[in-house]
């Protein structure tokens, strides 16, 4: 957690969602067991909402990417956005049943406006906390859960972590969430594959 924003509600936010997510992602594995994971993603609005747990698969890239070949309404310069992109990942945008987040949504709505009254009586402007920073506490306690849950081994270990990316995504917002994550939080990982996942 960042030291110039202490507090316990970014604690309790990361706490949370890590146990949250550990949930929804050991479920969407043990249910999807025949399924090569790559994409393991926490989502994000930009009005300052939290989403929940996306995943995709290599199976399940080809399922959405055939269909819309088929169905004639994108170009094959646009495979890198289905495929990174959890907006396109249909049934699994949001994996499977998401209960567990429900006690999370009111820490990550106290935990924003923890944020905007800190900024303000730093005399910045409350707003910031919809933009994406370096030491934005929301969004370190979201990258730091999914951090823990990959020492965990959750995502995979060698070979298996290596060609994986875990990273937070943000709809209708700032793109800058999902370069910032993916750098953060996966430093083993190929540059070819973080720079076609950041360009989506």
């Amino acid at each position: 957690m960042s030291d110039a924003f202490s507090h316990p509600d970014f604690d309790r936010l990361q706490l949370a969602v890590t146990d949250a997510a550990r949930t929804v992602f050991q479920r969407a594995k043990a249910d999807h067991a025949h399924e090569t994971f790559f994409a393991y993603v926490l989502s994000t609005y930009g009005s300052g909402a939290l989403g929940g747990c996306a995943v995709n698969t290599i199976e399940n890239h080809r399922r959405v990417w055939d269909k819309a070949l088929a169905q004639s309404y994108t170009r094959i310069e646009e495979e890198p956005h289905y495929k990174w992109f959890c907006g396109e990942w249909q049934e699994f945008e949001f994996v499977g049943d998401q209960f567990e987040f429900d006690a999370v949504y009111p820490l990550f709505n106290k935990a924003m406006e923890t944020l905007e009254a800190l900024l303000e009586q730093r005399g910045r402007d409350g707003a910031d906390i919809y933009g994406v920073w370096e030491e934005h506490p929301v969004y370190i306690a979201l990258a730091d859960a999914l951090a823990q849950l990959d020492r965990e081994g959750l995502f995979g270990s060698g070979e298996t972590r290596r060609n994986t990316l875990v990273y937070v995504a943000q709809y209708d917002g700032e793109p800058g969430i999902e370069r910032w994550s993916i750098e953060r939080l996966n430093p083993f990982a190929p540059e070819i594959l973080k720079q076609e996942a950041s360009s989506v």
